[in-house]
């Protein structure tokens, strides 16, 4: 059940770290005043902000909105914040169509079941499963797939296809957000397939559900934690797509949504604003703490009967869901790897612990308190303890020679464990404990205790530190390559007396180019003149082509549409239909981003969204001089241009592993990502 994930180990990473907590920390000590702040902000864009108090006001508001519009089908991106508020029941009883378009939440929605994890909804589902439910429910024909065999790249195909048509009918898009810039006033979500991008950009009405907890300063926070939660949740240097969400469209865009609604969700998290569960609002929802959890892996997300499952829902669900099972602060073995892998430093075990104790959450029942009570006088000596062991193996001995099984060993020193019988007995204690192996008790472990330097180091920064880590590096000079990254290049970007302009230049593409190509794409570094020779090949048995203006405007803009007319190629723009028939979009990005590889592009009249997205191959140009250093001065640029209605960072193909963990591209945006970095 384990995600790839990385190891938060080295020590750039721990600064990053460091940085993202402190962010993190100044986030949420800024609430409430942070809510006033972003909703003067997002109005001044254009949106329409609303706020909810709890689950049954934010239902009621997107259902209004939905009922003004007459909308009948809404395409819905992955958010558990909707999850939280049961959106999608509402709607339902309004007469709206809702589809889930990420793909492990399409599987579940078909399935009608709730998601197994924040990040793999569907992990608990096999390639047989998803294929017997694509037939069962008629999504795809019985000989499309080999049951038995099915092929996960055919699977991901046949959603891809079932879900543009949800795309292109849909009235309503409505996504989750990951971080909302409090300065700016912008959105943003990341996503790999693009479906996040889809639901912004082809529905008329546009609705985000934003817990308050997302919101940050500003999006140099953004440039900092994007990277650390990405590596933390998928071992990416940058997610396939973020989305910088910053309105709806403006007079003379042909693409985007026409009206943008922002819902803002308190449902409890204000009253933790200052109390000693503060730090539960620093949650980025990268899901580490859930892949470190021994409790989660072994029993999965299912089991806790709530929206957000593992070490983060036994926290967050006791808080906030009023009617969730109470004894979650309970079902942790309080082994502390859920903080230890937490990129923001949240003390979970701790939480976990003062909830347990806590009169306002704590909901033992009278047995339960007795139970703990005699363990905890029982285990209180090592005397006592041994005594238990002694007993318990003694009781285990006598049920092996009852007949309730036979005791195994796993090797010479190896742990023992009495495997029950297949009899009527057996089968009964099995039924009752939900499982078939019972461990022998073991010999307590000799304690051992880390010298004081080791205790220092597993403890979390203190905000204080944090901030002066933060204060320290703030006169680091613009040169040099930001901690944008885990996977930081080595490259020596900062100028030295021995270095040139003409060298830090050319560090600054190899970088680029090197980290496009690890995110999957095609990547070639040519002279201008080079490129219809390069581009010809990709063009062949192409009949339809989407290309945006700012390509056509490019010094390289006309030898790129005599290429196109001496194929017969035919260009298509505007509608969104006219454009998803395209099979290929060729498109200038306004930067590319040297540390992540990600191409950055922007909004705005003449700048379409969906050249970039529909088309199954997209073919980006980049002039070498448009290549920068980091996500911070990227997005300071942006800003320098103007955000206008959006922009979205785009690195690497469209992508999933939603099926059974298994890597396959071309899920709702491009499969294939072609880059011509020229001189």
């Amino acid at each position: 059940m384990a995600i790839k994930t990385i190891a938060l180990q080295d020590s750039r990473v721990q600064l990053l770290k460091a940085r993202g907590t402190d962010i993190r920390i100044r986030s949420s000590e800024a609430l409430p005043n942070s809510v006033f702040d972003l909703k003067r902000s997002l109005e001044k864009r254009g949106f329409f902000v609303h706020f909810a108090a709890d689950p049954k006001e934010a239902r009621q508001i997107v259902t209004r909105i939905a009922r003004e519009h007459k909308v009948r089908k809404a395409a819905k991106s992955k958010s558990m914040a909707s999850e939280e508020i049961s959106l999608n029941s509402a709607l339902e009883s309004e007469g709206v169509q809702v589809i889930e378009t990420d793909l492990g939440e399409f599987i579940v929605q078909l399935a009608r079941e709730k998601p197994a994890h924040i990040l793999a909804p569907a992990i608990n589902k096999k390639a047989s499963d998803v294929a017997q439910l694509f037939v069962e429910t008629k999504i795809a024909n019985p000989e499309e797939i080999d049951p038995l065999q099915p092929d996960k790249q055919r699977l991901t195909a046949i959603a891809r296809r079932h879900l543009r048509s949800v795309f292109l009918d849909a009235e309503m898009g409505i996504t989750g957000v990951n971080f909302a810039a409090a300065k700016e006033g912008v959105l943003v979500g990341i996503s790999n397939e693009g479906n996040l991008r889809m639901c912004v950009s082809i529905p008329p009405i546009h609705v985000a559900i934003v817990p308050i907890e997302k919101i940050v300063p500003s999006l140099a926070d953004v440039a900092t934690l994007l990277p650390l939660v990405t590596a933390t949740a998928t071992g990416q240097l940058l997610t396939s797509y973020v989305s910088l969400i910053a309105g709806p469209r403006n007079e003379g865009e042909i693409d985007g949504p026409v009206e943008s609604h922002v819902v803002l969700l308190d449902n409890g998290r204000s009253r933790l604003a200052g109390t000693r569960y503060e730090a539960v609002l620093r949650c980025v929802r990268c899901g580490a703490c859930l892949n470190a959890c021994p409790v989660y892996t072994s029993i999965g997300g299912h089991a806790y009967g709530t929206t957000y499952m593992g070490p983060i829902g036994a926290v967050l669900a006791t808080l906030i869901e009023h009617e969730g099972p109470s004894q979650l602060p309970y079902a942790s073995s309080l082994c502390g790897a859920c903080t230890e892998i937490c990129p923001v430093s949240i003390p979970l075990h701790e939480m976990l612990y003062e909830l347990r104790a806590d009169p306002r959450h704590g909901h033992q029942g009278m047995a339960l308190r007795a139970i703990f009570s005699g363990w905890s006088m029982i285990w209180d000596s090592s005397l006592e303890f041994r005594i238990s062991q002694s007993l318990g193996a003694r009781l285990i001995a006598i049920a092996a020679k009852a007949g309730l099984g036979k005791i195994e060993t796993e090797g010479p020193g190896g742990s023992s464990q009495l495997v029950l019988s297949n009899n009527a007995l057996g089968r009964a204690l099995k039924k009752a404990l939900r499982r078939s192996e019972i461990p022998m008790p073991a010999p307590p472990p000799t304690p051992r205790i880390p010298p004081p330097r080791q205790l220092e180091n597993l403890r979390a920064p203190a905000a204080h530190q944090l901030s002066a880590s933060r204060g320290n590096h703030a006169n680091e000079s613009r040169e040099r390559m930001s901690i944008d990254t885990p996977e930081i290049a080595s490259y020596p970007l900062s100028k030295s007396p021995n270095s040139t302009n003409n060298n830090r230049e050319e560090v600054l593409i190899e970088t680029f180019i090197s980290n496009v190509a690890r995110n999957g794409a095609e990547v070639q570094h040519i002279p201008s003149a080079a490129l219809p020779e390069r581009l010809g090949p990709l063009l062949e048995d192409i009949r339809v082509a989407t290309i945006d203006p700012a390509t056509l405007n490019a010094p390289y803009g006309h030898s790129i549409a005599s290429l196109l007319e001496f194929h017969g190629i035919a260009c298509v723009e505007g509608e969104a239909r006219k454009v998803a028939s395209a099979e290929i979009g060729l498109a200038t990005p306004l930067l590319g981003v040297a540390s992540t590889g990600s191409l950055l592009f922007d909004f705005a009249k003449g700048r379409p969204r969906l050249t970039s997205l529909l088309p199954p191959v997209l073919v980006a140009i980049v002039p070498a001089s448009s290549v920068v250093c980091s996500l911070n001065e990227a997005f300071s640029r942006l800003e320098n241009v103007g955000l206008l209605s959006g922009a979205a960072l785009v690195s690497g193909p469209s992508k999933t592993a939603d099926i059974e963990m298994t890597l396959v591209t071309g899920v709702h945006g491009p499969g294939q990502l072609w880059v011509f970095v020229l001189n």
